[in-house]
């Protein structure tokens, strides 16, 4: 082989292997999201956007009804409009609409997760991961500093290789807030020590996907494509902030005053672990699961999400050009008795001059209405209820 074909082989193996090698740093740099959100998080939102799950959600019947009807379309000039009004892509509500809809296409996540200082109790921090927004940083700095007109001292300094632009919220207790790019994600901070502890996640620590509630709701295959996840640990809120008192509650019958557990204990959320739900695309349907973990019987407010099933035998006859309708169960006689019997008790917590409150509201309602509400009303609804539209009423058929 020559010499000028041998420079020119390996000049084509140089430039593979910088193509090659860019390919796999582009393929680095997308960071998951989840990656950065704290493994103890008590409450976590993700949401993934159109783009994610595209084939999915162009798959459903409300795609359909949206889009190829050109719903939609209507609807982007009039928000262009108003943006216009508003001064254009550059003007305020600009800039908001434009990372709205950012938002809607590549989703976000958001995490509150338990301090460890400032204080007993701890205060919470959260943590927002806005998906493959980094080219808004700048935008976002920019609004902020304006917005805060000087009264929050911001700077922003190198973090481990990151620009992280931070400030404390003047008269806190040392909360922060805090922003920077990870990757191609923006992420912004909000409480005491936030930075520091998004940051101690985001270079290697215990994230959320070790937490034993994403392996239940977001690593395993539900039967659906999962679009958002969402739960709320509301057991470890009862426990870390259970034994706080109510302020000015203390009377001569409770001297030590009245506290959150008193009250969960009221309403019956003493015995709520966790609500999670989880929503995505089932063919052409969207499809929603929601779970509340509650073991042993559900009292006071819990109680309401025992209701019974219905067939679609059990629905009103629905005219036959009816193109929506939607059913549900709930008997709001129960509803009315727990909600009465809550009231009693929570009398019962107040100084004896507040008793013979709720039977002296009763009776008033009784008066000016002349019957009784749950006898009069509640309980002839029974519990199935049917909204659906009836072209056949008012005009243009939107009768309902």
């Amino acid at each position: 082989m020559s010499t000028g074909r041998k420079r020119l082989l390996a000049s084509a193996v140089l430039v593979v292997g910088v193509g090659v090698g860019l390919t796999f740093a582009q393929a680095e740099e997308r960071i998951a999201p989840e990656s950065l959100l704290p493994k103890q998080s008590l409450l976590y939102v993700g949401v993934d956007g159109s783009a994610e799950n595209a084939q999915a959600w162009q798959e459903t019947a409300a795609y359909e009804a949206l889009y190829e009807s050109g719903l939609m379309d209507v609807a982007t000039k009039l928000f262009a409009a108003i943006q216009e009004q508003g001064g254009g892509e550059r003007g305020m509500l600009g800039q908001v609409g434009t990372v709205l809809q950012h938002v809607m296409q590549h989703g976000c996540s958001l995490s509150v997760t338990l301090g460890e200082g400032g204080g007993r109790p701890p205060i919470p921090w959260a943590i927002l991961v806005l998906h493959d927004a980094a080219p808004f940083e700048e935008g976002l700095s920019n609004m902020v500093m304006n917005a805060a007109q000087g009264e929050i001292n911001l700077e922003t300094t190198d973090q481990s290789g990151r620009n992280v632009t931070r400030g404390l919220i003047p008269g806190s207790p040392g909360i922060e807030v805090g922003w920077w790019s990870e990757g191609s994600h923006l992420v912004v901070v909000a409480g005491i020590d936030a930075v520091h502890s998004a940051l101690a996640v985001a270079d290697g620590g215990a994230n959320i996907t070790a937490n034993p509630l994403w392996k239940q709701y977001a690593a395993d295959d539900p039967g659906f494509t999962v679009a958002s996840v969402a739960w709320l640990q509301f057991s470890t809120l009862l426990e870390t902030f259970g034994g706080m008192t109510i302020p000015e509650s203390q009377h001569d019958g409770r001297p030590d005053g009245i506290t959150v557990n008193d009250i969960a204990s009221l309403l019956g959320l003493d015995g709520l672990n966790t609500f999670a739900a989880r929503s995505g695309y089932k063919g052409r349907a969207l499809w929603s699961e929601i779970n509340i973990d509650a073991p042993g019987p559900r009292l006071g407010l819990l109680s309401l999400s025992d209701q019974e099933t219905f067939t679609l035998n059990d629905l009103p006859p629905l005219p036959s050009q009816s193109g929506t309708f939607g059913a549900s169960s709930f008997d709001w006689a129960m509803a009315y008795d727990t909600l009465l019997e809550i009231a009693y008790d929570a009398e019962g917590l107040y100084p004896p001059e507040f008793e013979g409150q709720v039977d002296g509201a009763l009776a008033q309602v009784r008066q000016i209405l002349g019957f009784d509400l749950r006898d009069g009303i509640f309980d002839p609804l029974g519990n199935v209820h049917t909204v659906y539209t009836d072209s056949g009423q008012m005009p243009f058929g939107l009768g309902f």
